[in-house]
């Protein structure tokens, strides 16, 4: 990449957006950054102005508050209405990361985004390919498979190579960033502690309804749908000859179906709003059926103009509407759908 290539910077006030900074600018990138200012946060704004000037670099504050309620928080509060369990980071990397900041950034001037993301992108001729990152532990190239080909031909991912997070703070160290204890970054960031009490405060109403078992026998009372997950078994309150879990969530009747641990195993599942970089792969790849879940063999083919199937060569447990199916080819990301 030309030496005068400008990068804007996604910047946090972190370990990671700071790191980030840091090898670009090594690499001879001119280096700007910018704050997403998503949530009332004056705090973090201080934090984020505070490690610019510590890197010598600008910090532009871009206000999407409003666009954030209106399409990350209202999905994710309406997945639950509908019994789903979202993963809004998808949603926010794509609409937010590199949706909206792209357009900023392009707008301003700027060749490329970065961020503090753990994966690996290669740039090439007529394509730009998204990689697992070196540090497995911390890969999230799960959270990447919907950016279109002119998004990510525009990003740069300077983290993808690290292989554990003291090399990041190392860096900071080495140039006196005072930001090198600062805490991890949540898995949602805009729910502090527990995501009931977020729903609750954003006028979700519970509606109540009952648990029945496989063959629709009424166990009991539940407490309502959006306080429930697929796989759930803590907080059922079922009195039962053996453990009970979550298996199905029916909104439209309000009930919720729940069966022993071998009830949550499956080895075909469906997924739409299918997305894929190139063509649906042919012969086998490797899914993840959410973020934290190990890889499983599978196939997929495509049910109809909206639907994927997905065939496991073992059953996966507690596959989850709402949630990601993103598969890979080795360590490459091919793409991946919502799991319905």
């Amino acid at each position: 990449m030309s030496s005068k290539s400008k990068v804007l910077v996604g910047l946090s006030g972190g370990v990671d957006s700071a790191a980030a900074v840091l090898i670009l600018q090594n690499e001879g990138y001119t280096v700007e950054g910018v704050y997403l200012h998503l949530q009332q946060d004056d705090q973090n704004i201080s934090r984020a102005n505070e490690m610019a000037k510590c890197l010598n670099i600008p910090l532009h504050i871009l206000d999407l508050r409003e666009y954030f309620e209106e399409e990350i928080i209202r999905y994710f509060v309406e997945s639950y209405r509908r019994g789903e369990t979202p993963n809004p980071c998808v949603r926010c990397n794509e609409r937010v990361k590199f949706g909206k900041m792209l357009d900023f950034a392009l707008e301003e001037g700027f060749d490329f985004v970065a961020t503090g993301h753990y994966a690996r992108i290669v740039h090439e001729k007529d394509s730009s390919k998204i990689y697992k990152a070196s540090n497995r532990e911390k890969d999230q190239s799960y959270v990447l498979y919907t950016l279109s080909e002119k998004q990510r031909k525009h990003i740069l991912l300077p983290l993808g190579d690290i292989e554990s997070k003291g090399q990041t703070r190392q860096m900071l160290l080495a140039q006196q960033i005072p930001f090198h204890d600062s805490e991890e970054s949540q898995e949602i960031c805009f729910v502090e502690k527990d995501y009931r009490d977020f729903l609750k405060g954003r006028g979700f109403v519970p509606e109540t309804g009952e648990f029945v078992d496989e063959e629709g026998r009424i166990l009991g009372k539940h407490r309502g749908i959006g306080y429930y997950t697929v796989g759930q078994r803590r907080g059922l309150g079922i009195s039962a000859p053996e453990p009970l879990f979550v298996k199905e969530i029916v909104p439209e009747k309000k009930q919720i179906v729940v069966g022993g641990a071998p009830s949550l195993m499956q080895l075909t599942i469906f997924a739409k709003e299918i997305h894929f970089f190139d063509d649906i792969p042919e012969g086998p790849v490797e899914a993840k059926i959410r973020y934290a879940a190990k890889p499983a063999t599978c196939r997929v083919f495509l049910e109809n103009e909206e639907h994927l199937r997905i065939e496991f060569d073992e059953p996966v447990r507690a596959a989850t509407p709402g949630q990601s199916v993103v598969f890979y080819r080795g360590d490459e990301l091919l793409g991946g759908g919502i799991i319905c």
